[in-house]
């Protein structure tokens, strides 16, 4: 997961980075974090959202960083809700 976020903010992408970046506030979960998040989910072999989420988490807290909240709900408009699943985390 860093390894996208440093990519993605490192001297060879950051100019470009910023410049695709749409207009908003600094959040708990910014948009490049986001993207890198969303990168390290979609080439991982479970595909787990909360994986990627609890690796960013990991990172922080290893990094002395105050560790973000878990609760990626806000970040995913339109995803199922937990009363949307079998409780396995697929669509029912």
């Amino acid at each position: 997961m860093v390894d996208f976020f440093n990519a993605l903010t490192g001297p060879e992408l950051l100019e470009r980075t910023e410049a695709l970046l749409p207009q908003h506030r600094e959040r708990e979960y910014p948009p490049t974090v986001v993207l890198a998040m969303f990168l390290k989910q979609a080439l991982s072999q479970d595909r787990s959202c909360q994986r990627a989420v609890n690796g960013w988490i990991a990172q922080c807290a290893a990094e002395g960083l105050k560790a973000p909240s878990a609760r990626t709900g806000r970040l995913l408009p339109g995803a199922p809700s937990r009363a949307d699943t079998d409780g396995h985390g697929s669509h029912a």
